[in-house]
C-alpha cells in the first residue's frame, strides 16, 4: 500500500510540475519497466498510440508526438509506426532525476 501511495504522489508531483519532455520520458521508463522489453532488443513489448500515450503524461498528443521526436534527434530513443525502442536507457533515467 505505501509502495503505491508513493508512486502516486510521484506520478501527482510528476504531472503538476514537469515539462512535457520529462513527463514523456518517464512515461516511457514506467512502461519499459511494467512491460518489459522484446527479446534482446530495449523495445516496449506493448502497443501504445500516441494519444495513449499523452494521456499518461497528462499533454496533448501533438506535445507528445512533438517530446518523442525530440528524444528521437537526441539518440535517445527510435521509432517504428507504434513501437518506441529505448536506445539509451540511462539518459533516458538522467533526465527524469
Amino acid at each position: 500500500m505505501a509502495t503505491e501511495l508513493n508512486e502516486t504522489e510521484r506520478k501527482i508531483t510528476s504531472t503538476a510540475q514537469q515539462p512535457v519532455l520529462i513527463r514523456i520520458a518517464d512515461c516511457l521508463l514506467r512502461l519499459q519497466k511494467k512491460y518489459g522489453e522484446e527479446s534482446g532488443t530495449s523495445a516496449i513489448n506493448i502497443t501504445i498510440t500516441r494519444e495513449e500515450l499523452a494521456n499518461l503524461a497528462s499533454t496533448t498528443r501533438e506535445s507528445d508526438t512533438r517530446s518523442l521526436y525530440k528524444l528521437k534527434q537526441m539518440g535517445i530513443i527510435t521509432l517504428s509506426g507504434t513501437k518506441i525502442k529505448i536506445v539509451d536507457p540511462q539518459k533516458l533515467f538522467l533526465m527524469t532525476q
